[in-house]
């Protein structure tokens, strides 16, 4: 192997080019990095500038509002003219008194005063609106009452500390009256003012969040400076933190002696702090606005870190290439430099494949869960730029929940134990969205198989779930719609066919067409022809159901007699409420009259109401039917009662219709009743509110169901009102359709059809029922029509 030998001279040379950069780098990082601390100490100084004289405003604004208050109410003629007059009266006038303190009330409350109070001539306290707070021989309020008649001037008392060690602030103020040109001192007026409510907040008011930022009022106090408001970090030491004056790199005290501007020093807990001192002259007190120097700097301190770790990597990493380079001594110059152009090449692809991918956000994490890298598509999926996460641990792409619950720790240790952790869930974008997620956690083991960090990839699959689970929800609907309409189709034609047969031949047994019966045979003759009918109409109720789902029922409009046809309804439930000795009572309004319905469907109606009210009425109950001529006024008056748990299943004004007249049915017993968690239950298809009901009363759960959809057929509604173990009634609305023709009357009964079955046909023929007038193809035969021999 031919090595250069002018290699050994020549590596010298990278060596000294590496440190003259290094060098370079140093040197003006330095340089910027004190200009940036410059214009950040510039900034800050600026910053708690204008907070420091920003809040020395408010606070004068604050006192010249409290001199206004004094001034207003030391030259309220009508005050001033009756507290001379109650006075002179020896204070003994009761009326003058009340309309005296009602008037300091008033100011107390428009103004949040802590107390007013009066004080006389001797300086004592002879009316407060604050009895507890004011006591009528306090010895330093009678000073400072002396002092200000004395030189018939307000004082602004400084703050102190007052009853159960609450902070206080007084103004008193000296009222006058005048008389003939003289002016005459007749006493003091007192304000209490709690600085907590008024003061303090607009010293704790910070416009920019900051960790240690407080703002400070100091005064002299025997030779120490001493501190108003409370000190972020010294707790519960109101007015009794003091600093002795000569600690002159303090800011408290530098403001104790009048100084004013920028100042850089320590706190009183030597802390290094850079501070804008200020001066309220008032009150000779002095402002701090100060911020710990640690924090001002951090963002540059701590983007200094990062610089400085990221160019000791590079250099680290400059260093070994350059000695490796050194160190091998390429043979081939062309070899190295196709090899590095090769490299460069597929680093640079790998690297643009990896940003640009937008449908997969990758992101390199360290060996501690602390995001490291970010591409394009990690930003377009969550929102969050680099800046936004660089240095966070992953956790913050997770719900709360799992956060709490340490899933993102799980699935570290999960990748860190197996090498890979892959789930399907919730995370959360930048403005707080969530978006269902597959996540691939993979550990970048090192050569000693130690994990020196893991690679995420997240791939947003919301769309994928939700065509997922519409697809599942569409296929169990469409199943189940096969399933209804197979089970339909079945009953139809299994169980309807051969219980025409059942319920015709025992009704013709039953009647004695084919010969006399004993009591016995009667009797069972008569408990199969009612089993068959009770089937039939459960099989029926079933397929009407299905109709109307399926929008294919119409109603057939016909003129009926209304009260006969209420009449026929209660007949037909009437024995099987005897039977269970339950009272069936009518309660039909005399002149109801004529009008246009399907009366069938109507009748379905009433009897579908009584025989729930039947079967859920024990024995010695009570049923009421009713009926009247209701308007929709009425109507929805009744559904706005909240005493009507369940509202109209269809709401009143959501049901199409033009009509503003209805007949009203109602149905109430005193049977078992139904709970309020229990109504929504009532209206759901083959649905029970309890399986032991079903158990206990059969049926289909389609009764009432069929109720609803039928008087929503007709263009009406329903309601009902329930308590357990207090009946329940029910209330429907038929639109009323008049008739112009009075005095209708009523159709006959339709003719017998039969279904075209051999065994029906061979029952017509067999007994030469004279009356089957055709024989037509129908949904079932009419047998439950009176088959008497005599007709």
């Amino acid at each position: 192997m031919n090595v250069d030998t002018r290699f050994p001279n020549a590596s010298v040379k990278p060596f000294i080019l590496l440190m003259a950069f290094a060098l370079s780098i140093i040197m003006t990082g330095l340089i910027i990095f004190q200009y940036q601390k410059n214009i950040i100490l510039e900034r800050s100084e600026d910053n708690l500038a204008s907070i420091a004289n920003l809040k020395v405003e408010r606070i004068e604004y604050w006192l010249d509002g409290l001199e206004r208050d004094a001034s207003i109410i030391s030259k309220d003629y009508y005050f001033t003219t009756l507290l001379e007059q109650w006075l002179r009266a020896g204070a003994l006038d009761n009326a003058d008194r009340d309309n005296i303190l009602k008037r300091l009330e008033n100011i107390e409350d428009n103004n949040k005063y802590a107390a007013l109070s009066l004080l006389n001539l001797a300086g004592q306290v002879i009316l407060s609106t604050n009895s507890l707070t004011m006591s009528p021989n306090d010895e330093s309020i009678t000073e400072q009452a002396i002092d200000v008649i004395g030189a018939e001037e307000m004082i602004l008392g400084e703050i102190n500390l007052g009853q159960k060690d609450k902070l206080k602030m007084a103004m008193l103020v000296p009222l006058f009256v005048e008389s003939k040109g003289d002016r005459q001192i007749i006493g003091v007026l007192y304000f209490s003012i709690h600085p907590e409510q008024f003061l303090f907040p607009m010293l704790d008011a910070w416009p920019v969040a900051r960790l240690s930022a407080e703002t400070l009022l100091v005064r002299r106090d025997s030779g120490k400076a001493l501190y108003l408001n409370e000190v972020r970090r010294k707790k519960d030491l109101l007015l009794s933190m003091t600093i002795p004056l000569n600690q002159e790199d303090i800011p408290g005290t530098n403001a104790v002696n009048g100084k004013i501007g920028f100042f850089r020093g320590v706190d009183y807990q030597n802390i290094p702090v850079i501070s804008y001192l200020a001066q309220i002259p008032r009150m000779n007190w002095g402002m701090v606005a100060k911020v710990d120097e640690a924090e001002v700097y951090a963002p540059i301190y701590r983007r200094a870190r990062q610089l400085l770790w990221m160019g000791g990597i590079l250099f680290m990493v400059v260093s070994l290439a350059t000695w490796l380079y050194v160190r091998r001594a390429l043979v081939s110059e062309l070899a190295k430099f196709q090899a590095d152009k090769q490299l460069k090449k597929s680093e640079e692809s790998l690297r643009l494949l990896v940003s640009s991918v937008r449908d997969y956000a990758i992101i390199m994490l360290d060996a501690d869960g602390h995001i490291s890298s970010w591409n394009k598509g990690a930003e377009y999926i969550t929102g969050y730029t680099f800046a936004d996460v660089f240095g966070e641990f992953f956790s913050c792409l997770y719900p709360h929940e799992e956060i709490i619950a340490g899933q993102p720790q799980k699935e570290l240790q999960v990748a860190r134990e197996l090498g890979r952790f892959e789930i399907n869930g919730w995370q959360i974008c930048k403005n707080g969205t969530r978006f269902w997620a597959n996540t691939v956690i993979t550990a970048i083991n090192g050569t000693d198989n130690k994990v020196l960090g893991f690679a995420q990839v997240t791939r947003d699959i919301s769309e994928q779930r939700q065509s997922e689970q519409l697809r599942a929800e569409s296929e169990a609907l469409r199943h189940a719609s096969q399933m209804k309409s197979e089970f339909l189709a079945s009953m139809s034609h299994e169980l309807r066919t051969p219980l025409n047969a059942i319920i015709g031949f025992s009704e013709v047994i039953r009647d004695g067409l084919v010969g006399e019966l004993s009591q016995q045979q009667s009797k069972y003759i008569g408990n199969i022809f009612e089993s068959g009918q009770h089937l039939l109409s459960l099989i029926n109720d079933v397929l009407d159901l299905s109709k109307v789902e399926a929008g294919k029922m119409i109603l057939d409009i016909e003129t009926f007699q209304l009260t006969s046809l209420l009449h026929d309804c209660t007949s037909m439930i009437k024995e099987k409420a005897l039977s269970r000795n339950i009272e069936l009572i009518e309660d039909v309004q005399a002149d109801l009259g004529f009008m246009q319905c399907d009366g069938r469907k109507l009748k379905q109606i009433i009897y579908n109401l009584l025989s729930n009210a039947v079967k859920f009425t024990p024995q010695g109950g009570t049923i009421i039917l009713s009926a009247c001529h209701a308007v929709r006024a009425n109507a929805i008056m009744i559904t706005e009662d909240n005493s009507w748990k369940t509202r109209l299943i269809n709401e009143v004004d959501d049901v199409e219709t033009t009509f503003d007249e209805f007949l009203e049915i109602t149905v109430h017993d005193t049977g078992i009743g139904i709970s309020e968690n229990n109504l929504n239950k009532l209206f759901q298809p083959f649905t029970q509110i309890d399986s032991s009901l079903s158990r206990k009363f059969g049926g289909t759960g389609l009764g009432l169901v069929m109720v609803k959809a039928l008087a929503h057929l007709h263009g009406g509604f329903m309601a009902v009102s329930s308590a357990e173990d207090k009946g329940a009634c029910f209330k429907v609305w038929i639109p009323w359709r008049d008739v112009s023709v009075k005095g209708v009357s009523l159709s006959v009964n339709p003719p017998i059809q039969i279904k075209d079955e051999n065994i029906d046909r061979n029952l017509v023929k067999e007994h030469e029922l004279p009356f089957i007038t055709e024989v037509e193809k129908s949904a079932s035969v009419l047998v439950n029509l009176a088959l008497e021999k005599d007709s």
